[in-house]
């Protein structure tokens, strides 16, 4: 970094005043406060702070400089003063303006921006009427990051609310963190109120873009729902905040969609933390893959912090078994808990996860199919300094919080074949450097391509968003989309299309009210099984299916169970083929993803879930592990194979290749791939596919009953949100849901229920309760504390 010079300093200072560009002075000062230069020229700081009104920057300066300054500008300063930031900077503060005066806004801003923040204090400011708050967002990690927030801010300002990741009746003052599709079941339950909520966010908006899947993948496709939430929340009364990262550029599709609902745009286009990108070529060799490059970089970057974004899971485990560094002791006692934590619940037959083995080199890693408590822990051991570096896909990327001065940037794809987009990059990039901790953020590219590419998004940062709900188009949409669509942007043919369904619906005795359930499968769909259920049951069918149905509800003996689930999974699949709809089609499913039918029928998701429902990790991969060595025995029947590919025409022959994916090269248990489908299968497949089904399944059912069959109605007391919760959090979420909304482990919460004590008995035992390791006491000591 170049040392301040004084006159270039003035210059830009009197040129930003003539030209109102508050962007070059920031940038001006975050050149200063990477250093210690800034000391040499602390009156011109003062000078910048003050006429720009930038007194988000007074966090830079130690406890004298910042009274110094205070004590020459205290008055115009205090109106600058926050709850959750110490002050802001004019750009803030105006934003926090314009929710108050505006029913309905939508605010675009860099990653660095503290939108979140914002809303937060607007909360604080305004709690005494704003009685019930939702907050939608996209992903689990971003629900786990603002809930814990929001603990905090609840408890330390005395805001009184009940916060939930659960829907459930408006009660008193609550806050819900929802994902689209739990927002689309808190619609159902609360279909007239959903429309005065005193206030909605609905956080990451550029997810309502098009995703490149296949037209009829509506399952994987979840801007979907997003674009379908984004229209619901449009139509609510009361104050409305849409916030998306970039997005300056206003598509005439988005125009549409902010006309129609009265939404006010709000660009906010100012970084407060500025960014340095750097070709690492020259710091790396050019013959090393990529994760050498990486670890290259990292030895070269020790003792800062950084973040390392890779694209997949295997680019981090190569990371981690290849990283070296010098053996350290961990950095205090917690860490060493959680890693002892982690070793004895998720290591098998001595094969070291890698999640463990990054632990314990003192770095972390981070990606979508973890257990949330384990994500949580290493943001924080990350935040507290106890590792250094981070390894994350977008999982991380995508919005969680840190600290950090650097981000090592090994591909601009994501899941190996998907290109990041220009927002996917800027937000990656984003997560380097924060505003009030580092003013720069440097972003080191492992190779010139992604250097040129990252760049180019870097210096045109005016992303343009399509609204697909406002657009007129020839293309046949999705039978998902006909629902949410108004006839003018739809084609003639899927015009026709949309009223033969209402014809049908007609025919069938029912109305729009009646199908406003299940609001994450198309009309097509519901009508299709209802009709399956008009054909086909009798008096004696309707009480099988309720017997199958009961044995989900009561999660009874693991066989009745797993046997409801594939009757209901076949009934689904019957109903759906009859109507003409292909296998792939019902069960739509990406590369390298678990298929719910295998190519003979068996149903792979039901021995999958009996195999990792027991709520012990170690128990469940074993058992998969057996399986999956139980099969190549089944299959080499006795013969002796020392390689892999010896075995390929065999395994081929048996229709079995896919064994093979789960074992090395020596055909020795390939560890990395049982840990890696065990938590795919749990975070995907467990708990958002299985229930999607059994919620579209039981909702159809239920109403075929109380049209049909009212006589039998009385018997059928379910909710969709109690399936979608028991898998999700678990069957003892209902008795234990506090826990499970902070995120404490089943693990955890098994132990009580097998010694039967109640939530209630909890705070006071735990700390001598034998059952528990260091680790799971901490995590009861802080959620104790926080709520």
């Amino acid at each position: 970094m170049n040392s301040i010079d004084r006159l270039e300093f003035l210059d830009v200072m009197n040129t930003a005043s003539i030209d109102g560009d508050i962007q070059a002075i920031t940038e001006y000062l975050n050149r200063c406060f990477s250093g210690l230069d800034y000391k040499e020229h602390i009156d011109l700081v003062f000078e910048a702070i003050s006429i720009f009104q930038l007194y988000g920057f007074l966090s830079y300066l130690d406890d004298e400089e910042k009274e110094r300054f205070l004590n020459t500008d205290v008055i115009r300063s205090q109106t600058y003063k926050g709850s959750r930031m110490a002050y802001y900077n004019r750009g803030q503060l105006s934003l926090i303006e314009e929710i108050e005066k505006n029913d309905k806004v939508m605010i675009s801003a860099p990653t660095s921006f503290g939108k979140t923040s914002l809303v937060m204090e607007y909360i604080i400011r305004n709690n005494s009427f704003l009685n019930t708050i939702i907050f939608i967002l996209p992903t689990n990690s971003l629900i786990e990051e603002l809930y814990q927030k929001l603990l905090r801010c609840n408890k330390e300002f005395e805001l009184g609310y009940v916060v939930t990741n659960q829907p459930k009746h408006f009660q008193g003052k609550q806050v819900f963190l929802l994902t689209p599709e739990r927002f689309l079941m808190q619609y159902q339950i609360e279909k007239q109120n959903i429309f005065i909520t005193d206030l909605v966010v609905m956080d990451e908006m550029y997810k309502i873009r098009k995703e490149n899947l296949g037209s009829r993948d509506f399952l994987n496709n979840r801007s979907l729902r997003f674009r379908k939430v984004a229209d619901i929340v449009g139509r609510c009364e009361k104050k409305v905040v849409y916030l998306s990262p970039f997005t300056y550029v206003d598509s005439n599709s988005m125009n549409i969609f902010m006309d129609r609902h009265g939404v006010k745009k709000i660009n906010r286009t100012t970084e407060y933390v500025a960014k340095d990108i750097i070709n690492a070529s020259r710091f790396v060799s050019d013959r090393d893959a990529k994760y050498k490059k990486a670890i290259s970089l990292m030895y070269q970057l020790k003792g800062d912090k950084n973040i390392v974004y890779v694209s997949d899971r295997e680019a981090a485990s190569k990371i981690v078994e290849n990283y070296s560094p010098i053996v350290e002791e961990f950095k205090g006692e917690r860490i060493r808990a959680f890693y002892n934590h982690i070793r004895n619940n998720y290591v098998i037959d001595e094969f070291e996860w890698d999640v463990a083995e990054a632990i314990r080199k003192g770095i972390g890693i981070y990606i979508a199919p973890m257990p949330r408590y384990i994500k949580r822990e290493i943001v924080s051991l990350y935040e507290t300094n106890k590792i250094s570096t981070i390894i994350a896909t977008t999982a991380f990327t995508e919005g969680v919080n840190c600290s950090a001065k650097n981000m090592i940037l090994t591909s601009t794809y994501t899941g190996r074949t998907l290109p990041l987009t220009q927002i996917d990059a800027l937000n990656a990039i984003g997560r380097a450097g924060r505003f009030s901790s580092e003013s720069t953020g440097k972003v080191y590219c492992i190779d010139s391509e992604i250097y040129e590419k990252i760049l180019l998004y870097n210096q045109n940062q005016g992303c343009v968003l399509e609204n697909e709900n406002y657009i007129q188009s020839n293309e046949s949409r999705t039978d998902y989309e006909l629902d949410m669509m108004e006839n003018e942007f739809l084609s003639q043919t899927d015009i026709s299309r949309k009223d033969i369904l209402e014809k049908e619906m007609f025919e069938f005795g029912l109305t729009e009210s009646d199908l406003n359930i299940s609001l994450s499968v198309s009309k097509k769909w519901k009508l299709y099984l209802y009709h399956y259920f008009m054909e086909n049951l009798n008096e004696e069918e309707i009480k099988i299916r309720k017997e199958k149905i009961q044995s989900i509800l009561q999660v009874g003996e693991e066989n009745e169970f797993l046997s409801a689930m594939e009757f209901i999974f076949k009934d689904v699949r019957k109903a759906l083929m009859e109507h003409g709809v292909v296998e792939g089609d019902i069960f739509p499913i990406r590369p390298g993803e678990i298929p719910a039918f295998d190519k003979n029928g068996n149903f792979v998701w039901g021995r999958l879930y009996g195999n990792y429902v027991l709520g012990d990790v170690k128990k469940s991969i074993s058992r998969n592990v057996s399986y999956i060595m139980g099969r190549y025995e089944e299959i080499v029947h006795g013969r002796f194979f020392s390689k892999k590919k010896e075995v390929e025409l065999l395994f081929a022959e048996n229709n079995a290749a896919w064994i093979l994916g789960f074992l090395n090269k020596d055909l020795t248990p390939k560890y990395s791939k049982f840990y890696s489908e065990y938590f795919s299968f749990v975070s995907s497949i467990m708990q958002y596919k299985i229930p999607f089904y059994l919620t579209f399944y039981l909702s159809i059912f239920k109403l075929y009953i109380s049209k049909e069959h009212a006589d039998k109605l009385g018997e059928m007391d379910f909710q969709e949100k109690d399936i979608m919760i028991m898998f999700e959090e678990g069957e003892l979420a209902k008795d234990y849901q506090p826990l499970t909304d902070y995120g404490i482990p089943m693990i955890t919460i098994n132990k009580f229920k097998k010694k039967d004590i109640k939530l209630n008995e909890i705070e006071g035992q735990f700390e001598v309760f034998d059952e528990l390791d260091e680790y799971e006491k901490m995590m009861l000591v802080d959620f104790y504390r926080t709520i």
